[in-house]
């Protein structure tokens, strides 16, 4: 097989795939420094999570229909290299007095709870910052956001976890605080992996929609 690191935290391999006369290949499972990494039905995958300067080996091996599984492959050796990219913001949530913005990657507590590294137009004030780790996710809690309404976030001054600690600044993200109805629904889970999306040419409020960014 072949790999591809895309960066300090995410590697892309291929490997041939493997056939069965009698069953037929069901999945392949991906083994990561001897751990079982991810599961796939075909002869690709993308690993997440990873951590800068760190040595990687990872093997596959086929499960057949039948349940019988293959030897491991020859396995695949990398290192991924130093993280020198700042966090950037992936996609940003708000309703009532909440906004919820998720990175990219992790983030270091101590800036990314500074309520002084969030700015929002129009008025908000941002009065307090909490950092969830488990979903690279700050969740902010602000005053005066109107349903609706569009606003602009700027963002400046945190940093990574890396080595280096690479910080952002002047991250500019714009968003619309969404409905009552809207935002329970996102709570309970129902619209997981949706975000709301203005890509820049938008003449008002009524344009904006919610997209699944599945």
């Amino acid at each position: 097989g072949s790999g591809s690191v895309l960066s300090s935290r995410r590697v892309a391999i291929t490997w041939d795939p493997v056939t069965d006369a009698e069953s037929g290949i069901v999945s392949y499972v991906v083994n990561l420094n001897g751990q079982p990494a991810d599961i796939t039905r075909t002869n690709r995958c993308t690993l997440t999570g990873l951590h800068e300067n760190q040595s990687y080996t990872i093997t596959v091996a086929a499960v057949a229909g039948s349940g019988l599984r293959s030897p491991a492959s020859d396995p695949m050796v990398f290192t991924t290299p130093s993280d020198t990219n700042p966090p950037a913001i992936r996609d940003v949530l708000a309703r009532a007095n909440k906004v919820h913005i998720h990175f990219t990657e992790p983030l270091d507590p101590n800036t990314a709870a500074r309520t002084d590294s969030y700015h929002i137009s129009d008025g908000v004030e941002v009065i307090a910052a909490y950092w969830d780790a488990t979903n690279h996710t700050v969740t902010l809690l602000a005053t005066n956001l109107l349903p609706l309404q569009r606003y602009t976030l700027t963002v400046e001054g945190i940093a990574d976890v890396s080595a280096a600690r690479n910080v952002a600044s002047n991250l500019v993200r714009r968003f619309i605080a969404q409905p009552c109805l809207l935002w329970e629904e996102f709570e309970r889970g129902t619209l997981s992996g949706w975000t709301v999306v203005d890509e820049g040419n938008m003449a008002g409020p009524s344009q904006w929609s919610v997209t699944n960014a599945a």
